[in-house]
């Protein structure tokens, strides 16, 4: 008796579990598209559909950040790109904007809406590099798999 109520057990909870992993993905699912559609409407990149590797850099950033996070770094993303109080230009198709060294420039702790301001003079204001920083996409580089030869060295 205490055998099949112990299984009776187990059966719920692994019926429970999935279902609370099925909420889960859906959930996540509805975020990606979602913070596919903030992006959009933004009217920075016209993409004309959800790819695969967008999906897979929405994801590894909703592993890093809150929903809420990305999307308020794509609305200072979008502020700073569009406004020529700013000196930042580049603009980002939304994969390469979720890569993690340039999500990290937009979210609120970066204060990006300050470190991309032109001083008063209209001066462009860049961010100061660090020597390391190629170093460390090289390393980046090498650790996504990609041929430490055809790395790019260039500035």
């Amino acid at each position: 008796m205490e055998q099949q109520w112990n299984s009776d057990g187990t059966v719920t909870e692994q019926r429970w579990n999935n279902n609370k992993k099925e909420k889960k993905e859906k959930n996540d699912n509805k975020h990606i598209h979602d913070l596919f559609d903030h992006y959009c409407s933004k009217n920075i990149v016209n993409h004309q559909k959800l790819s695969e590797p967008m999906k897979r850099a929405i994801n590894a950033r909703l592993k890093d950040y809150s929903f809420d996070e990305l999307k308020k770094a794509i609305d200072n993303y979008a502020i700073v790109f569009a406004s020529d109080e700013y000196w930042f230009t580049h603009k980002y198709p939304l994969a390469d904007f979720m890569r993690d060294k340039d999500i990290r420039k937009f979210v609120e702790e970066a204060d990006p809406l300050s470190n991309f301001k032109k001083d008063k003079n209209n001066n462009d204001f860049r961010q100061k590099h660090d020597p390391r920083d190629k170093e460390i996409a090289f390393q980046r580089w090498i650790q996504d798999g990609n041929d430490p030869d055809d790395f790019d060295w260039s500035d």
